[in-house]
């Protein structure tokens, strides 16, 4: 195991990075995904870029965020520009005689056009995954973040269990949720929470609604927090009322075919085989078409 793997420094995420674009034939790499921006120099603001170099990294940004970017990301060299980040590129890439990785997984087409203008006279082709591929294993500090964001998220679904449901509209269910996670320290949502009462509980991202929660249904939660740049999911299903004798059989065939996925789930496992552990008692119990 790699010393990043060991401490998560950004240092060494950096030349974690920098060893990868070496196997690559690449002298540097540009990066704009917010999250990767992130988690190699700590940077939380909007519309910059980071170039990754054999001896530096640059943040190149706008006057907006120089004193964000001081603060939070202190390794990096700031490169202020007043036009667009990718006319900025040549001079954060003055200097290098090899190749350039362009993160491509996040740029839509057309800045992507202006990032290939803007690097017209210097070799460069799109890579993706460089980054994303560090933060597959993660070390122990980011495991303790993303069960600090697991624990929110956790007491979030418990307190809605202390919450009347009945009589009040799905979306004011959420807000107040969202309101409990937000006051307890949670960054912006990861996504809209969704509260789906009875058959609306079918679609598997139900918006929620204006729709009234009713006694004697089913309810879907699906919830999740942010942390320090990690997010957490949870989803469950409650009842608003007793359940009935089809609805209890449904409970105990899930409960099951979740007690056998996680049996499943353990080391060197693929997704496709837990998944199959599970779904096969569903469907032995014939609720395969549900």
């Amino acid at each position: 195991m790699n010393e990043m793997h060991k401490t998560g420094s950004l240092p060494d995420r950096v030349q974690a990075v920098r060893d990868a674009l070496a196997a690559q034939s690449l002298d540097a790499l540009i990066i704009f995904d917010p999250h990767n921006i992130r988690y190699l120099c700590g940077f939380t603001g909007e519309d910059s870029c980071l170039v990754v170099r054999p001896e530096e990294i640059i943040l190149v940004s706008d006057f907006r965020f120089r004193l964000q970017a001081r603060a939070e990301a202190p390794l990096a060299r700031l490169l202020e520009v007043d036009d667009t980040v990718a006319k900025a590129l040549p001079e954060a890439l003055t200097g290098l005689s090899g190749g350039v990785g362009v993160e491509s997984s996040f740029l839509t087409l057309a800045r992507w056009a202006d990032v290939d203008e803007a690097l017209a006279h210097m070799p460069h082709r799109p890579v993706k995954g460089v980054v994303e591929k560090q933060r597959e294993v993660k070390s122990p500090d980011e495991i303790d973040r993303c069960r600090a964001a697991g624990e929110l998220a956790a007491q979030t679904m418990a307190q809605l269990t202390r919450m009347r449901v009945v009589g009040r509209t799905e979306r004011e269910v959420a807000l107040e949720m969202e309101m409990w996670a937000r006051q307890r320290g949670s960054g912006p949502m990861p996504f809209d929470y969704i509260v789906a009462a009875g058959p609306r509980g079918a679609m598997p991202h139900g918006v929620a609604s204006h729709a009234v929660i009713q006694p004697r249904c089913l309810l879907v939660v699906d919830i999740g927090v942010a942390l320090d740049g990690y997010t957490s999911d949870m989803t469950r299903t409650f009842a608003t009322g007793p359940l009935t004798s089809r609805e209890q059989e449904m409970y105990e065939v899930v409960l099951a075919a979740q007690e056998k996925g996680r049996a499943a789930a353990t080391h060197g496992a693929a997704a496709v085989e837990v998944d199959r552990a599970a779904r096969a008692v569903i469907e032995a119990a014939g609720m395969g078409d549900l």
